[in-house]
């Protein structure tokens, strides 16, 4: 998704729109659809030329919770990893749900392990995910 996506294109009635459109190349980019009856407190965009996120937080039942929507170049640089990875780090709470593409195929998130032929990235994202105890 890119600036050159109205807002008007991806409408859904009843829902706000929140996103982070790729910059500077092709494929990527992230939204979130909040119901309008929900209170969005506050969010965060992130972005770098190789991954984008964007965090929604909100109350809910006596509890704020974030929503994280991330979108990760295949073809990403260490540093871009990192940086998205800090960006998550900061922004998480003990009720966040972090969700998207991280184009990481050598990765069986169900059981949380590597599959064969795993490379040092998906290790390091894996390795992440698993010391935050995030199922």
């Amino acid at each position: 998704m890119s600036e050159d996506v109205e807002d008007s294109e991806i409408h859904i009635d009843g829902y706000d729109v929140y996103r982070t459109d790729r910059r500077e190349r092709i494929h990527g980019g992230v939204a979130i659809f909040i119901a309008q009856q929900h209170l969005v407190k506050s969010v965060d965009n992130f972005g770098n030329d190789l991954a984008e996120g964007i965090k929604i937080t909100m109350p809910i039942a006596h509890t704020e919770i974030s929503i994280h929507c991330c979108y990760r170049s295949g073809y990403n640089s260490e540093e871009s990893n990192h940086c998205l990875l800090s960006w998550l780090e900061k922004g998480m709470t003990p009720n966040s749900i972090i969700a998207g593409d991280f184009n990481l195929p050598k990765v069986d998130w169900e059981f949380d392990r590597l599959v064969t032929g795993a490379n040092h990235t998906e290790k390091l994202f894996l390795d992440w995910t698993t010391g935050k105890d995030l199922k």
